[in-house]
């Protein structure tokens, strides 16, 4: 697995990998939560949308500062490269749902079916990850 070997870290906004998680964005009402290499897709279908952006650095860190700030969003979407099922998405939905969020929520991810062997690009590509099917998908929950 390259872990993104082809892009620049460098060229997007997040520089310190120390924190367990970092913001990005100007406190829109919308917000996305990623992490790892889809971060680059995300920020690159969120460029002209009034979006803020939250990239994990630890994908269990959803401490008390950072569900607050969560929870001020009124539309939240948690991108992620993985199965929709049992992942961070769901792991979110739980706590959420649990703390009394009252907006909307959805996640975005590999649908449960069976991955096709193919080259990194083409399969974020078929699993709708990639930067153009991500920037519709937004335009769609947070526009509509």
């Amino acid at each position: 697995y390259p872990k993104a070997n082809s892009i620049k870290y460098s060229e997007y906004p997040f520089k310190n990998p120390e924190f367990d998680w970092e913001i990005y964005g100007n406190r829109s009402s919308n917000l996305v939560i990623t992490y790892g290499r889809e971060i680059h897709e995300v920020l690159d279908a969120a460029k002209d949308l009034n979006v803020d952006i939250i990239k994990l650095n630890l994908i269990n860190s959803f401490d008390n500062e950072l569900l607050l700030k969560i929870k001020a969003y009124s539309k939240i979407v948690l991108v992620e490269e993985c199965y929709n099922i049992g992942g961070i998405g769901q792991l979110l939905s739980d706590i959420l749902l649990k703390t009394g969020y009252s907006g909307e929520y959805s996640t975005v991810g590999v649908s449960n079916s069976f991955i096709k062997h193919a080259d990194q690009l083409s399969s974020i590509k078929d699993s709708k990850l990639d930067k153009q099917s991500l920037s519709q998908y937004f335009r769609q929950v947070f526009y509509k």
